[in-house]
């Protein structure tokens, strides 16, 4: 006798098909990518729709994000931002232009550098940090029970970890950049000998408003997308305390991609836009 399986296979193909569809990788990413898109819609539609019950919420998170990442990202980038501006000032001194170095580097801070360690810390730390978070709530059903007292998840706990996210991620990122102004003007008057204030006006003239609101804004998309991610990722986890790693480490790695891909396309089409950023000036 065949078995039963095998005869409703042959007799529900197009079941079958769609059974294998369902299991498949491809499914599981399309799925997990319209579960974040439909996260965040959810979040901009609750965050300007009042009341607005999500600010204390929000402070006090952001707070908390900044005390994980602010410092140890601002040590990276000094670590960081020293070692270029000891090679790059011994290659700009031989070259006759050590003047060069201070404004070439704000360029290199406010464009890629502040970028990648203000999002890479703030995804690994903060962005690890909310998913485990929701995730744990969701494994021990506190969303269910909130559900059941009609409490929206969404404003209650999406909202707040979101926007908290997205003030950390520009904070960091102005910290990161005070940095990376800093450590070469101090580095090219104390090393190269280069008068401060020949330094600060090398700073002065790469300064253009446009450059620092593009980057503010980049890391405003980049935190709400971190935020988006790492709840999305902890409310559809399952599995018990495995499933909560699983979806940690996934969060992560998809914020990380993010930061990578989204600023390389930021960054080509606000060169391509405004091509006199491009030109380093004085």
């Amino acid at each position: 006798m065949s078995d039963p399986s095998e005869r409703l296979d042959h007799a529900a193909p197009g079941r079958t098909v769609a059974r294998r569809f369902e299991e498949s990788a491809g499914y599981a990413r399309v799925e997990s990518a319209a579960t974040i898109w439909h996260m965040a819609t959810a979040t901009v539609r609750y965050a300007v729709k009042p009341p607005f019950t999500w600010r204390d919420d929000a402070i006090s998170e952001c707070a908390l994000a900044l005390r994980r990442c602010l410092a140890p990202a601002m040590i990276a980038m000094f670590v960081l931002y020293l070692a270029n501006v000891l090679v790059f000032s011994n290659l700009f001194n031989t070259l006759g232009a050590p003047d060069r170095v201070p404004g070439g580097l704000y360029l290199g801070s406010v464009r890629e550098v502040s970028t990648w360690i203000a999002g890479m810390i703030p995804a690994g730390v903060a962005g690890a940090a909310l998913t485990a978070d929701i995730g744990a709530r969701k494994i021990r059903e506190e969303l269910d029970a909130m559900q059941v007292l009609a409490i929206d998840h969404v404003r209650l706990l999406v909202v707040p970890r979101v926007l908290a996210m997205v003030g950390a991620c520009v904070i960091t990122g102005l910290g990161c950049h005070f940095v990376g102004v800093v450590t070469p003007v101090a580095v090219s008057v104390l090393h190269l000998h280069i008068p401060f204030s020949v330094a600060v006006d090398g700073v002065r003239q790469q300064i253009l408003p446009l450059d620092l609101f593009a980057f503010m804004g980049k890391l405003a998309v980049l935190g709400f997308f971190f935020g988006v991610v790492g709840c999305a990722k902890g409310l559809s986890c399952g599995g018990g305390a495995e499933g909560v790693g699983r979806a940690v480490n996934q969060a992560v790695v998809i914020m990380f991609f993010g930061t990578w891909l989204f600023n390389s396309l930021y960054n080509t089409t606000l060169l391509s836009l405004f091509p006199d950023l491009s030109v380093l000036r004085g």
